[in-house]
């Protein structure tokens, strides 16, 4: 080793301090090591040591006494609440269709007109008509007078309604004219459409008020009543109604009643011919004990539950009364104010340490 001087003492030649340099790395790199070997050899924690130590994590519900409204969910086609499809009356042909589907017709209006198979001479039975109104007001004016007897005024009467009923028929089977104010649903026929009797011409129907029919089995049909709450959604939307017919006689092959639920409907939403399910509410059970499905435990026949006692899991046998959606009365087991497992229930065994979560 050489050493080398000048005015301000005596200093380590270069590779003296390179040598000096790599040495210390070396150490440092090696101290690095030692502890990181040292920091790894100690085994991680796993879930279930966690777990033992600070409890399975668990949500839990308070249970406490509430009114549970009773359902019976039924569906039904709507229909409006005054519907009817009008059939021909005489054999002939249509000659035109005066409405169109979504027409909205008065009471009394022509829908179409049917040219008869059959020659019917419209304007002489309605001048017939109008000649026994005639006669009739002239023989009651007289009667007031006491100018004509009882039995020509019977037989005036007798004339005038068979009059006005041969007209009424002749102008229905004729001119198709609409039994009640509403829509035109559809137009089975168009003109020049052959027709016989019965043949299915026009539906027309009110449809600011529905009608739902619904079939409900005979084991069912008591639990309903005129005025029950009715509910169903439409897009979106819950719209209610209530219970308007109830039978008192069913099909004695099915052993089925049809009931009927009736909706207001100002903005046409539901349409005739939607299928709309229904739920009814058929009864209200006040003061109720109930816990949802989630915390139940079903297995078979039996029903159990997990309920937290000092941080410890208890599984108890519960019975169950009726089912209102996703929630179960509870009429045997807990009590109120018990804090029962809701979620997590599936790692638990009875005494399992558990921790509450929100």
């Amino acid at each position: 080793m050489y050493l080398t001087s000048n005015r301000t003492g005596i200093r380590p030649a270069a590779g003296f301090s390179m040598i000096l340099l790599s040495v210390c790395l070396t150490a440092l790199l090696c101290a690095g090591c030692s502890r990181g070997k040292s920091s790894s050899s100690a085994p991680a924690e796993s879930i279930s040591d966690i777990q033992k130590r600070e409890g399975v994590p668990v949500r839990v519900v308070t249970v406490d006494r509430t009114d549970l409204k009773l359902y019976e969910y039924v569906g039904g086609t709507a229909e409006g609440f005054y519907q009817t499809t009008l059939t021909a009356g005489i054999p002939g042909t249509i000659t035109s269709v005066n409405v169109a589907i979504g027409s909205n017709v008065k009471k009394g209006a022509s829908l179409m007109k049917i040219e008869p198979a059959i020659p019917q001479n419209y304007d002489l039975v309605k001048q017939q008509f109008e000649n026994a109104e005639k006669s009739r007001k002239r023989v009651s004016a007289l009667a007031e007078e006491g100018a004509v007897s009882q039995e020509i005024i019977d037989q005036v009467d007798i004339g005038y309604s068979t009059a006005k009923e041969g007209l009424d028929i002749v102008r229905k089977n004729q001119f198709v004219v609409a039994p009640i104010s509403g829509t035109v649903l559809d137009i089975l026929l168009q003109t020049n459409n052959n027709v016989h009797p019965g043949a299915e011409l026009v539906t027309i129907a009110d449809v600011r008020k529905i009608r739902v029919p619904v079939t409900v089995s005979d084991l069912l049909i008591n639990r309903f009543h005129k005025g029950q709450r009715a509910e169903a959604v439409i897009d979106g939307d819950t719209i209610t109604g209530q219970v308007d017919r109830i039978p008192l006689s069913g099909n004695q092959s099915t052993h089925t009643f049809t009931i009927d639920v009736v909706f207001d409907n100002p903005d046409i939403r539901i349409k005739p011919g939607m299928y709309l399910k229904l739920r009814i509410v058929t009864g209200v059970k006040e003061g109720a004990i109930t816990l949802p499905m989630d915390a139940v435990i079903i297995e078979g026949t039996d029903k159990s539950a997990y309920i937290v006692i000092g941080g410890i899991a208890k599984k108890i046998a519960v019975t169950a009364g009726d089912r209102s959606g996703d929630r179960l009365e509870i009429t045997g087991g807990v009590d109120e104010g018990a804090q029962v497992v809701v979620s997590g229930a599936g790692l638990l065994s009875d005494g399992t340490k558990v921790k509450i979560v929100r």
